[in-house]
């Protein structure tokens, strides 16, 4: 399938970039004390470097069985990590951050065996008009033309689940008696508001000090977010390629 030489140059230039970002997260957390899912950082910096040499084959900096091998390691951990993490939090419900993270490990478990398969299957070819293509799927692999539709379709479903809550966390409020000292609170109305209740029966607003705290400390959910959704859409467009 041939595409348009500007739109890989731009695919592979974004690859970088994020790969770039995500290893400023990794110095950016140590250096001002801010907490990021390390793993999972790390796996997106690898992928984009990857994605940028599948896309443009001169950025290619491993060989591709090495690859294989970075790839079959990175799935294999996280399918480990998701076992204990389900193990212990379950399926759903759980706290703030429990729910933010729970979207992660089955993401990356997805995105390490679909960049396997790439490997596996073929590499992208330049071809002389600038333009590039991907090979199609070769040996025992070819014969499972379904797996990569099915994994492009599985990413681009995570990427509109992942935009869809990209500002899930975030501290929800709550209504609490306005008497009650233990909580952080703000009144639900403006002071003048004809709505605004009285004194004896009034509710206010709050954010559990706990939740805002951990929230503080995260580094940048919403970038690190749609970070991951522009890498699963690359992804999966690497993987439409080679149907």
């Amino acid at each position: 399938m041939m595409v348009p030489s500007f739109l890989i140059d731009f695919l592979a230039a974004l690859m970088l970039a994020i790969s770039m970002y995500f290893a400023g997260r990794l110095v950016a957390a140590r250096a001002w004390h801010r907490k990021i899912h390390v793993e999972v950082n790390i796996a997106e910096l690898v992928m984009g470097v990857a994605m940028a040499g599948m896309l443009r084959p001169a950025l290619n900096a491993l060989p591709n069985g090495l690859w294989e091998t970075i790839f079959t390691g990175i799935a294999l951990w996280f399918v480990y990590r998701n076992v204990r993490f389900v193990s212990r939090h379950g399926f759903v419900g759980g706290d703030m951050l429990v729910r933010y993270h729970r979207l992660h490990y089955p993401l990356h478990i997805l995105m390490s065996f679909s960049m396997l398969y790439m490997y596996l299957a073929g590499s992208p070819i330049a071809t002389s008009h600038g333009q590039m293509s991907m090979a199609a799927p070769t040996g025992t692999i070819a014969d499972f033309v379904a797996l990569p539709l099915l994994f492009a379709a599985l990413l681009l479903g995570f990427s509109v689940w992942q935009l869809d809550g990209i500002n899930r966390l975030r501290p929800a409020p709550l209504v609490v008696d306005a008497l009650d000292p233990d909580m952080v609170t703000s009144p639900p109305f403006e002071p003048n508001s004809a709505h605004a209740v009285n004194a004896d029966s009034a509710s206010l607003t709050q954010t559990d000090p706990l939740e805002r705290w951990q929230v503080e400390r995260w580094l940048a959910p919403r970038l690190e977010t749609g970070a991951l959704i522009a890498m699963s859409i690359t992804m999966a467009f690497l993987l439409i390629l080679m149907v």
